[in-house]
């Protein structure tokens, strides 16, 4: 597939899925049964970098093969952690990886859907409260591997629409377990490779990069999913063999990061039929790499983080950024360049050289076993402008948290263990707003567990549309109040979350129709435009979750006639991640004679995506929105409901219906985004679980020449992006 290549999917009925050095000699002992782990939260100066709650060990009862339980508990020695939904019912499930004297084991812990996307609608409110559903179902199921799981990976390697567990040994080989979608696993199948791993990473579509060492020479080798499984695509040499891989957005589309010695070797569009490799040599050894964006700059770019022999964490750039702050002149257009692709791209060598742009602070920091995405990542936990590091250090008994923009008051967070922490791994937003990060360690077999909670939290105590506070001015400062007698509006609560920047917040809405009814506001602090819808989240690093009471109890409706409901990211700055659940939204029109953002964009009800934005729907109803064109340029005005550009989408228990657009997807527009700036695709992934579509339509009266596509979803993917739909139902029509 050339990097130029753009598909076209279109959707009218959804049923299942569419499409350094080298290791360090450092061995942890499992614990005894009985012993008690202790963890310890490092105390912090001012705000936190993380609101992380007390760890706390869980509980876990094991099934499964007697003589593999009995393994487990016999001294086995945990190795990694993953995460994936392999029963499709929109809750994380947890892998946990151990060593034991026949070879390895790896336990499947459920999800408990109750915590992410409850069917009961009452357990939102409960969670306000402080009643949140515990994480985790408290069963495992213990599955025997041939060889230890140092490293582990969820995909669907198979393209049967189902996630997948591959499991790699240091020096051994590499092996699918097959999910079901119910949540087990199947009997190991080796992938065949001329030689041992030495580590490996799992593009977000399911492409494997594996270091080998064999007959042949160190090599990276790229393996493709498949309804017959994993095949090699393709084979890079390398100077020695590598010891950490990491698929990212460098350049080139989907590329890969390879440290190998004191070498980086970059792999741009390895699933191209064009791939371009250069190699950057370093005054040190590679432990391990991470791929995020830790500069903020204009186009959103991700950089590399590389964690040396000398336990230093050092960021490389490519080329040169554009790091000038973003104003009001800048925004129109913003959006219209995110979908501006041209059939060909450029070749990524063009962006300039890789050069160390800046060392963080601290050092010493040794990993206890192979690098992978357990020890090494950027989770995105910190209220900071920039992503995050994580780092599992083996030699402090501590797993850090390090801000990468130097700029939040405080330059990490970190937890201190009993015993070594071998891998941890957070998890996705609870409905409280929290999230979890998993660790383990050597003391125990059973994970431990703290959490990341929001803050601030805003709770909502009318449903008139206004903003008596002043919080919506552009030049607003008002971060956490409330009128007198404790009044508090939905416009209000966003635009003082907006002015929290980049923070962890929520907004609880009790029951109750919000009818925005201002037709002319701006979103707080660095708001560019004024309009009637809401502008969640102005500053990258924001976090915004809108929590309400019930789809059919806390209905949200726009009454102006020309602006959708929300927008996500009015400015395209980047990074701001948004959730929105357990609400109706409803009435939006985008009409771009006059709607903010809808000359060029879509989303009758919500608009979003600019890289790495994420934007979480769970158990949301979208009714009765409607994007309308008056124009006819080609692909304006899509999504009757939403359009996100660029970034990740993910829908979980969600109902879309009499939704109309007259471009491109009745219900959902979503595409990868471009780059116009590098010449490059934004890193992008659409999912969706457990939804219904009824009733969406996409019209052709205002296209001439033109069909209107996508009665429920149109997808626009390049380079291999992920888009998959499981557990939901058929387009349908009265």
């Amino acid at each position: 597939m050339t990097s130029g290549r753009f598909s076209r999917v279109l959707l009218f009925c959804v049923g299942t899925i569419l499409c350094l050095g080298g290791v360090l000699g450092f061995v942890p002992q499992a614990r005894t049964l009985g012993q008690a782990p202790a963890a310890t939260i490092a105390p912090s100066h001012g705000r936190p970098l993380v609101n992380l709650r007390s760890p706390h060990s869980l509980k876990i009862e094991y099934n499964g093969n007697a003589d593999v339980v009995s393994a487990l508990k016999a001294g086995a020695t945990p190795t990694n952690l993953v995460a994936g939904d392999f029963d499709a019912d929109g809750a994380p499930d947890l892998v946990s990886g151990y060593k034991s004297a026949n070879g390895g084991v790896v336990t499947l812990l459920r999800g408990n859907p109750d915590a992410f996307a409850p069917k009961d609608p009452t357990l939102y409110p409960a969670a306000i409260k402080g009643n949140v559903p515990p994480t985790f179902v408290g069963t495992a199921t213990a599955f025997a591997v041939p060889e230890s799981p140092d490293f582990l990976a969820v995909g669907d390697f198979d393209r049967d629409g189902y996630r997948d567990l591959l499991v790699g040994t240091n020096g051994g080989g590499l092996y699918v377990l097959a999910g079901d979608g119910k949540g087990s696993l199947g009997t190991p199948r080796a992938v065949p490779l001329s030689g041992a791993v030495r580590t490996m990473d799992v593009s977000d579509g399911g492409y494997v990069a594996v270091s080998v060492e064999g007959p042949e020479g160190p090599r990276v080798a790229i393996l493709a999913p498949s309804t017959n499984g994993l095949n090699e695509i393709g084979s890079y040499p390398t100077p020695v063999p590598a010891t950490s891989l990491v698929w990212g957005s460098l350049g080139g589309g989907q590329d890969l990061a390879v440290g190998a010695g004191s070498n980086v070797m970059l792999i741009y569009g390895p699933l191209s039929r064009n791939p371009e490799t250069e190699t950057v040599t370093l005054p040190f050894a590679v432990q391990a790499l991470a791929v995020g964006d830790y500069i903020w700059d204009r186009d959103g770019r991700q950089e590399i983080a590389v964690l040396g022999s000398d336990g230093a964490v050092r960021i490389l750039l490519h080329g040169t950024l554009d790091t000038r702050p973003l104003t009001a002149a800048d925004i129109p257009g913003r959006r219209a360049a995110l979908r501006a692709r041209p059939s060909e791209l450029p070749s990524p060598m063009a962006m300039g050289e890789w050069t160390v742009a800046k060392q963080l602070a601290g050092a010493g920091v040794s990993l206890a076993g192979p690098a992978s995405r357990s020890t090494f990542s950027s989770p995105r936990l910190a209220a900071a402008s920039t992503h995050d590091l994580m780092l599992v250090d083996a030699g402090k008994n501590q797993v850090n948290l390090l801000d990468t923009s130097g700029k939040a008051a405080n330059a990490s967070a970190a937890i201190a263990f009993s015993g070594t922490p071998v891998a941890a791994v957070a998890l996705p937003q609870k409905i409280n707003a929290g999230r979890d990060l998993v660790v383990l360690t050597s003391s125990a077999i059973e994970p431990m567990v703290t959490e990341a909670a929001p803050d601030p939290t805003f709770n909502v105590t009318t449903t008139a549309d206004e903003d008596n506070l002043g919080a919506c001015t552009q030049d607003s400062t008002v971060t956490n109040a409330t009128e007198a007698g404790g009044i508090l509006s939905l416009r209000e609560a966003v635009c003082e979350a907006n002015n929290n920047g980049a923070a962890t917040s929520v907004i609880n809405l009790p029951a109750g129709t919000y009818q925005l009814t201002t037709t002319k506001s701006f979103g707080g602090k660095g708001s560019a435009a004024s309009s009637g819808e809401l502008q969640v989240g102005i500053t990258a690093g924001a976090n915004i979750t809108i929590s309400g009471a019930g789809q059919n109890s806390t209905i949200i409706q726009q009454t102006d006639g020309v602006d959708r409901l929300i927008e996500q990211d009015e400015l395209v700055v980047g990074s701001i991640p948004v959730t929105l659940e357990n609400l109706t939204l409803s009435g939006g029109i985008c009409n771009d004679t006059s709607g903010l953002d809808c000359v060029d964009n879509g989303g009758g009800a919500v608009l979003g995506g600019a890289p790495g934005d994420n934007m979480t729907i769970t158990n949301v109803t979208m009714s009765s929105n409607e994007s309308n064109v008056s124009t006819t340029e080609y692909n304006t005005e899509s999504g009757g409901a939403l359009t996100y550009v660029g970034g990740t989408l993910n829908i979980s228990g969600s109902t879309f219906t009499d939704n109309k657009a007259s471009g491109y997807g009745g219900a959902i527009f979503a595409q990868v985004g471009f780059d116009s700036a590098t010449s490059t695709d934004i890193a992008s992934s659409f999912t969706f679980t457990n939804s219904t579509f009824t009733n969406n339509e996409a019209l052709t009266d205002n296209i001439p020449g033109n069909i209107g596509q996508g009665g429920a979803i149109d997808f626009s993917l390049a380079d291999d992006y992920p888009a998959s739909i499981t557990g939901s139902t058929p387009e349908t029509r009265s």
